[in-house]
């Protein structure tokens, strides 16, 4: 299981969860400042402390409207993935949505994360929109660097035209 303790994420650890987003590769990673008001505005997230005390990820999700609920962002850093870090943030973000009255959840997840889509059928979502919505960045050498990372790791099956 994840190494480490699964909690609530307090303001003082704004600094810490802007950190783990970055090194995670989240796109437009926010500052501090953005997370201590987006904590301090409804939205909730949760931490997986290391055995250290260092926040090692997170999960985050937007203020419950109704009965819905989204959890917009799971991240953990590169150095803590494997052991059952995104797994543990999700089962506690479900749990604690739920307590506060969620009816559903609806996850956020990049269709490039293998891991996270795993993560999702394991967890019973469901995919639900397909291709409503598609985002890049607006930067060309960005996007050159992310096709030629990609080579070599597609499988292809004949007959495609």
């Amino acid at each position: 299981g994840a190494q480490g303790v699964v909690e609530a994420a307090i303001a003082s650890d704004a600094a810490d969860l802007a950190r783990v987003q970055s090194e995670a590769g989240v796109e437009n990673p926010w500052d501090a400042t953005v997370w201590e008001r987006a904590l301090a505005s409804g939205y909730a997230a949760w931490v997986l402390r290391s055995s250290g005390g260092d926040v090692a990820g997170y999960a985050l999700a937007a203020p419950v409207v109704g009965r819905e609920a989204v959890i917009a962002t799971i991240a953990v850093a590169p150095a803590h993935r494997c052991r059952g870090a995104g797994e543990a943030l999700a089962r506690l973000a479900i749990r604690e949505l739920h307590g506060v009255g969620a009816g559903r959840v609806t996850a956020r997840i990049d269709v490039e994360s293998d891991g996270g889509l795993a993560l999702a059928r394991k967890l019973g979502f469901r995919q639900t929109l397909v291709g409503t919505r598609y985002r890049r960045p607006a930067d060309e050498e960005e996007v050159r660097r992310r096709r030629e990372s990609k080579r070599g790791h597609a499988i292809k099956f004949g007959g495609w035209r």
